[in-house]
């Protein structure tokens, strides 16, 4: 009728680029202070990989370092699993489960799960 095309009016949502391991571990702490929004499997488990590295090393450098590296890496890692449980529909509140003996496979799990649509 008006010689336009539907495609041309339809809007379309856009794919999100994945990130690389690299921009995953970069996002994970630079949004160190943000408690909203969301946290891909991807970006939260390579964030978790990272942390986990990170503090083996240090670990193997001297126990001092690695309390270091445990306190500085503390609060990126409690914002990137609340975004990550934000993101499942689960409260935040699951990360306390961190602090009882085997509760870390509640957390893991949770962790795990694909977002709900």
């Amino acid at each position: 009728m008006f010689e336009i095309p539907a495609e041309d009016i339809i809007v379309k949502p856009q794919e999100e680029k994945p990130l690389s391991p690299l921009e995953a571990i970069k996002n994970g702490c630079m949004k160190f202070s943000d408690f909203s929004g969301t946290a891909s499997r991807y970006e939260y488990w390579w964030f978790f990989a990272f942390a986990l590295v990170i503090a083996a090393l240090a670990t193997l450098v001297h126990n001092k370092a690695y309390q270091l590296v445990a306190i500085v890496a503390l609060v990126p890692f409690v914002a990137v699993g609340t975004r990550r449980l934000n993101d499942i529909q689960q409260s935040p509140w699951w990360q306390l489960m961190w602090l009882v003996p085997f509760g870390q496979l509640v957390v893991l799990y949770l962790s795990a799960l694909k977002p709900k649509e």
